[in-house]
């Protein structure tokens, strides 16, 4: 009997949840408000729906064999507690796997949203699960994940891979972290969307890469996140990267020209000469997907 794992794809809005098999078919899934779930304590409100889960899979006669819960935000590298969770309130400091553990008795693991997706988008693209590969992933920020050495590499502490927080130098514009400078002030989608407001009020974001290509503040945007890339890959040298998020799929963004941008900064001969930029195939269930792979290393 092939084993069935609760998965959790958490968001700041929505969380969505459901049931995936060992063969990674997601089997059921639904979204919860995550407002709503945090209504009695967030850690409660996420036992609750795994209660709720698990006894409708009792009721076809399954057993959910472990719980997975990503989450937008750092984790401790034993993938038991939250260490901050700048968009979802109640979640910082939590102790979420020991929560949830002792109120539903399923073992639980807790981990950054954007794991999960590498791990998914490396089922999905079918790239050597042996390989090295990183993910940037261009949302509201810079999300990024590292699997190397064949798996995911959480950092003596659990913050590894908080690229979009490397420091520009000289740049003092605060981050919503706190620090001065960081990278995802450039390359994300929030600075995106200021550039749209303040320079080009009559354009909506999801037009800027076909409407405002040539425009300075928007090749700005461009540069920042090819040094995200480039950065990361000049220091790790890895097999693949992947490059995921809202931004890239964006109407009028120009892979070829991105990969172009990137390859300007990127050390020669190696890993310019033999670097591959894949994408992300993520749809809606990636996050839940990623959850049961993570279940099963």
């Amino acid at each position: 009997m092939s084993k069935k794992f609760l998965c959790m794809d958490v968001g700041g809005t929505n969380t969505r949840v459901g049931i995936v098999n060992d063969e990674f078919t997601v089997l059921g899934s639904a979204i919860e408000p995550t407002k709503q779930l945090a209504a009695k304590g967030i850690g409660i409100g996420f036992a609750d729906l795994v209660l709720k889960w698990a006894a409708l899979a009792e009721a076809e006669g399954d057993e959910l064999s472990r719980v997975v819960i990503g989450v937008p935000a750092t984790v401790d590298a034993a993938r038991r507690r939250v260490l901050q969770a700048p968009n979802v309130e109640g979640l910082s400091g939590l102790a979420l796997a020991d929560q949830v553990e002792e109120m539903t008795g399923i073992p639980t693991t807790v981990e950054k949203d954007v794991n999960l997706l590498i791990l998914s988008d490396i089922h999905s693209l079918g790239i050597d699960p042996a390989s090295s590969v990183t993910g940037v992933y261009f949302g509201t920020g810079i999300g990024n994940a590292l699997y190397l050495g064949g798996q995911v590499w959480h950092g003596a502490h659990g913050s590894a891979g908080e690229l979009g927080h490397v420091p520009m130098l000289g740049r003092t514009e605060t981050c919503g972290c706190g620090n001065p400078g960081c990278l995802e002030c450039f390359g994300g989608g929030h600075h995106l969307a200021s550039v749209c407001t303040e320079y080009f009020p009559e354009v909506p974001i999801g037009e800027a890469f076909v409407r405002l290509s040539n425009e300075p503040q928007v090749i700005e945007v461009l540069e920042a996140m090819a040094i995200a890339v480039a950065a990361e890959a000049n220091i790790l040298d890895p097999d693949e990267v992947i490059i995921g998020g809202g931004l890239p799929l964006m109407k009028g963004f120009d892979r070829d020209a991105f990969a172009e941008r990137v390859r300007t900064h990127l050390r020669k001969p190696f890993p310019a000469e033999t670097l591959t930029l894949r994408y992300s195939q993520q749809g809606q269930l990636s996050g839940l997907v990623g959850g049961a792979i993570c279940a099963t290393m």
